[in-house]
């Protein structure tokens, strides 16, 4: 992909945010190049911690069943050893032009589900004012007309609110978390647009298909799309995400994701 602009996919996301009509999603892919570890980097970081076999653990097919086995095992250092790994939540965060180029959209709300403080560290630098959702009660507290950033999957500032091993995702199936009900509202009237995120979590999956199947109840045209962003083709995944009303965004390398995002912002 050479051409920004001549990219009907990329025009339609341009549009949409400036409607204030698309949410970005944002993943661990987004950190991963400041040298923050994505999900498996963080499997083997927290083997090493717990004295596991790496080898062994890197067999398993499950990370969440690899993790959760090593949160077992580790049970009394995990917040230490996620505290180390990750950017530690009362430390200031590196520069980084592609959060600044994220919080250059002016989205109203970015939904993230990593556990490092690099979006609203980026805020802090730009001096924005924002929204931070942690916990459940953080959602009576937030102003309106500011950016909202929802932690979606918990805080290192707050241990409890992890969504880490195979038991926290299944607890998230079962209850009516005020993070899912929210984020539920916000698919009936605006579209995602996930950024460094690999879209395996069993419980966002689960939500975006009952949303879709809800949707198709209630409105005869398909639903507005949202968009997936790539550096990585896969034809198989592409095509099941298109099926499930998912755009696929794809980019050549690693390094034009931040071309991408610099695209984003200077249109808006």
């Amino acid at each position: 992909m050479n051409s920004f602009q001549d990219n009907s996919r990329i025009n339609d996301i341009i549009v949409k945010l400036r409607e204030k009509k698309l949410i970005p999603f944002v993943g661990a892919g987004m950190s991963k190049p400041l040298g923050l570890p994505d999900w498996d980097d963080l499997v083997e970081e927290v083997a090493k911690h717990t004295e596991q076999d790496v080898n062994i653990i890197k067999e398993k097919r499950d990370l969440l069943v690899a993790i959760e086995y090593l949160f077992i095992k580790g049970m009394d250092k995990v917040e230490d050893i996620l505290a180390n790994i990750l950017v530690k939540a009362d430390e200031p965060v590196p520069h980084s032009l592609v959060h600044e180029f994220l919080v250059s959209l002016n989205a109203p709300v970015i939904y993230t589900t990593n556990w490092d403080n690099m979006i609203e560290g980026t805020y802090d630098q730009l001096s924005k004012p924002y929204n931070l959702v942690e916990t459940a009660s953080d959602f009576f507290h937030i102003r309106s007309g500011v950016a909202t950033v929802i932690k979606y999957h918990g805080s290192l500032r707050h241990p409890d609110t992890l969504v880490v091993t195979e038991s926290d995702y299944y607890e998230r199936f079962g209850t009516d978390s005020p993070f899912d009900i929210r984020l539920r509202s916000d698919l009936m009237e605006k579209s995602l647009l996930f950024l460094g995120y690999s879209l395996r979590d069993y419980n966002i999956r689960y939500l975006w298909n009952r949303v879709q199947k809800t949707l198709s109840t209630i409105v005869s045209d398909q639903p507005p799309p949202s968009y997936f962003v790539s550096v990585h083709k896969d034809e198989v995944f592409e095509t099941v995400l298109s099926k499930n009303n998912i755009v696929t965004i794809n980019l050549d390398t690693e390094s034009q994701f931040l071309q991408f995002m610099e695209h984003l912002a200077h249109s808006i």
